[in-house]
């Protein structure tokens, strides 16, 4: 949380994220087949949660990653990869 914080004011908000994620590296960007700003609305609508005030608390930001953790286990999971 703290390395996305780019204020440090205890809270995520648009700014911070967008200070910290560059759409120019995502497959689809590459690719052609998204933009960068579409790439980089679906990631923000990822923080919308909680009670939706524009800023993201630690708490918030914690159920986000369980949320991903989980999704992103099971998709590698059933993919059947393997850690090197």
């Amino acid at each position: 949380f703290a390395r996305v914080d780019a204020d440090g004011n205890g809270l995520l908000t648009v700014s911070d994220l967008v200070s910290r994620y560059d759409t120019s590296h995502h497959p689809e960007v590459i690719s052609g087949k998204k933009t960068r700003e579409a790439v980089l609305r679906e990631f923000l609508d990822t923080f919308e949660v909680g009670n939706h005030d524009g800023t993201v608390s630690p708490e918030e930001f914690a159920k986000i990653m369980v949320g991903e953790t989980e999704k992103w286990g099971a998709v590698v999971k059933a993919s059947g990869a393997k850690a090197e």
